[in-house]
C-alpha cells in the first residue's frame, strides 16, 4: 500500500451484498477459490460480514477463502475472521530486524509477528510473504528461511515487480530467483520440486521443508496464470500488471 493513498470515493465500492451477487457468477462458472487482498484487507469495517456473506457460496462450489494481509491490524481479528470461514492467510513480511522493517514499512514489526500468533491459534493457515529488493533485505533470506523453518511456518519468496505507482521499480532491484537459490545453497540443501498451477515454483530444504519462489520477473509464468482480479469498484482485470480493466 502506498504511504500516502488516494482513496476512492467509498460510495464507488461494491457493497457485501453487490460482492457476492458478482462472485457468485464466478463460482457459477467454476472459480472454485478467492482471496480478499489489496491494498489492506482488514481495512474494510465490513469484513468480517463480508466472509459471513461468502459462506453462502460454498455449497456452488467454493471451496477455498483466502486473504492477503500485513498483518499489522490481525491479532484482534484473527478468531472472528476464523469463525466468519476465513480458510487461510499470506502475511507480508519482508525482514526479522525491527529497526529494519521499521525503515521498509514505517511501522513497528511487534504487531505483525503477533498477529501470526494469533491467526495460528484461532487455526488458520498462514504462509509468509518476502518480496526481495536487492540493497534493501536480500540480507534477510537466511534469517527468515531459518525462522520460518523452526516455526513450520510456509515461506514464500518473492521476486520485487514493477506494481508500485510512483514508480520506482528498477530492472536492477529484481533479487532473482537464481540469485536467492544459490544463497540458500550455502547453509542448506536445496532441491527444486515439480510445479504445478500454483503461481510458486516449489522448493525442498534440508529434506523436509518446502520453500515457494514467485519469480514474475526472471521467470514469467503468463502463459500458465488462471486467476481473474476483481477490485473494490467491481473492475475486472485479468492480469496484475494491466494498466486498464474491463
Amino acid at each position: 500500500m502506498p504511504e500516502r493513498p488516494q482513496w476512492q470515493a467509498r460510495q464507488l465500492h461494491l457493497d457485501n451484498a453487490e460482492l457476492v451477487r458478482l462472485l457468485r457468477l464466478f463460482i457459477e462458472q467454476g472459480i472454485e477459490q478467492l482471496r480478499l487482498t489489496g491494498g489492506e484487507p482488514l481495512l474494510r469495517p465490513d469484513l468480517v460480514p463480508l466472509l459471513e456473506d461468502l459462506q453462502a457460496l460454498r455449497p456452488l462450489g467454493l471451496q477455498r477463502i483466502s486473504m492477503t494481509s500485513n498483518a499489522s491490524r490481525l491479532a484482534p481479528q484473527a478468531k472472528a475472521l476464523a469463525a466468519a470461514g476465513l480458510d487461510d492467510l499470506n502475511i507480508s513480511l519482508d525482514c526479522l530486524d525491527p529497526a529494519l522493517f521499521q525503515r521498509l514499512t514505517g511501522q513497528p514489526i511487534a504487531p505483525v509477528l503477533t498477529g501470526i500468533e494469533a491467526a495460528r491459534a484461532a487455526g488458520l493457515s498462514v504462509k509468509i510473504n518476502t518480496v526481495l529488493v536487492r540493497g534493501y533485505n536480500e540480507t534477510s533470506i537466511l534469517p527468515l528461511l531459518d525462522w520460518a523453518m523452526r516455526e513450520a511456518l510456509e515461506l514464500r519468496f518473492i521476486e520485487y515487480m514493477p506494481l508500485d505507482a510512483p514508480g520506482r521499480w528498477q530492472p536492477e532491484s529484481v533479487f532473482t530467483e537464481d540469485e536467492l537459490i544459490a544463497q540458500i545453497a550455502t547453509s542448506h540443501q536445496i532441491q527444486r520440486l515439480p510445479r504445478h498451477s500454483d503461481p510458486a515454483t516449489p522448493w525442498q530444504v534440508d529434506g523436509y521443508y518446502r520453500l515457494g519462489v514467485i519469480s514474475t520477473v526472471s521467470k514469467p509464468f503468463c502463459a500458465s496464470c488462471d486467476r481473474l482480479r476483481i477490485t473494490a469498484d467491481g473492475t475486472l482485470y485479468t492480469c496484475l500488471f494491466s494498466a486498464q480493466g474491463t
